[in-house]
């Protein structure tokens, strides 16, 4: 795992309500969404440190960014936009499995993603897309 240096830290995306209760109840286990270089995407929380700092693996392909899977990220609460349980992340499976044989998996799981954020978005706990959002699958990117 891939630890950066501070010639290699790159400017996260800040969340202006820190306080949200989503993201004061992030811990070990949990996924978080976090965005830099105008890409977001999720990294799996490892620890929690005594300053508040949360020490997380990269959980997705990226484009934009330099970073691999399981490369590891410290970030502040104020940059994480948004938290996925292990049972919000259960919820997104389900989902998954029911699009059915009938769409390629790649295109599957893109459905799922969609319909999950409008799920957490219900929910209040998701964060709005952008406009034009892409969303990547392995390594195919599908409008």
């Amino acid at each position: 795992m891939a630890l950066l240096d501070h010639s290699q830290r790159l400017h996260f995306e800040s969340r202006l309500d820190t306080m949200s209760l989503s993201v004061s109840r992030a811990s070990p286990g949990d996924w978080v969404k976090v965005g830099v270089l105008g890409e977001r995407f999720w990294c799996l929380v490892k620890t929690v440190r005594e300053d508040g700092m949360l020490v997380a693996s990269v959980d997705n392909d990226l484009v934009a960014c330099p970073w691999k899977v399981g490369d590891e990220v410290t970030l502040r609460r104020e940059n994480v936009l948004e938290v996925a349980s292990s049972t919000d992340r259960s919820q997104f499976e389900h989902m998954a499995l029911g699009t059915g044989p009938r769409v390629e998996a790649a295109h599957r799981s893109v459905e799922a993603a969609q319909l999950w954020h409008y799920w957490r978005s219900s929910k209040r706990v998701g964060v709005t897309p952008r406009p034009n959002t892409q969303y990547m699958v392995g390594e195919n990117i599908i409008l």
